[in-house]
């Protein structure tokens, strides 16, 4: 089920992908009708109404089946990249542990995770306004651990930067 849930997540982004794919296979197929006449595959019997609705049949269902695909191929990919700047700076998402170094491709590398938090940034992890389990309080509990920094300490930084 979880599958299924990441797939109709991302269904915006396999439409995009399946989209183009689709469109790059009807141009090619429209370059290889200049040699092989199409038009000779459906009876001339047939009315052009139902030829079109044939048609179209044929693309909804090429569409739906490489939508799959698709979704098939990404549901293994744990990171997708998702904006490119030209100085090299690279925006991904990414599935699974974020805080696992066997996770990332470049480990050793500096990253900035963005984790939604609140409008407040609590920095008190006590399941009632931040849940230890939201990335918010794992993030906190993760730092807290480290010893890098306590709920006190972290919010005098914050009110620094903040201030």
């Amino acid at each position: 089920m979880g599958d299924v849930k990441q797939i109709w997540i991302n269904k915006i982004y396999i439409a995009k992908i399946t989209t183009a794919i689709l469109s790059g296979l009807y141009a090619f197929l429209g370059f290889v009708a200049i040699w092989v006449p199409f038009g000779e595959i459906l009876s001339d019997a047939l009315s052009i109404w139902v030829k079109i609705v044939i048609s179209l049949g044929i693309l909804v269902g090429a569409w739906c089946i490489c939508f799959i695909m698709v979704g098939c191929f990404l549901k293994r990919k744990k990171r997708f990249e998702i904006i490119s700047v030209n100085n090299g700076k690279k925006l991904y998402l990414q599935y699974g542990d974020l805080f696992n170094e066997n996770e990332v491709i470049h480990p050793k590398e500096r990253r900035n995770i963005v984790i939604p938090v609140n409008r407040c940034f609590d920095t008190i992890v006590d399941n009632h306004i931040v849940s230890e389990q939201s990335l918010h309080g794992m993030a906190l509990k993760r730092l807290y651990n480290q010893n890098r920094y306590s709920s006190e300490t972290l919010d005098i930084e914050i009110k620094q930067f903040s201030g």
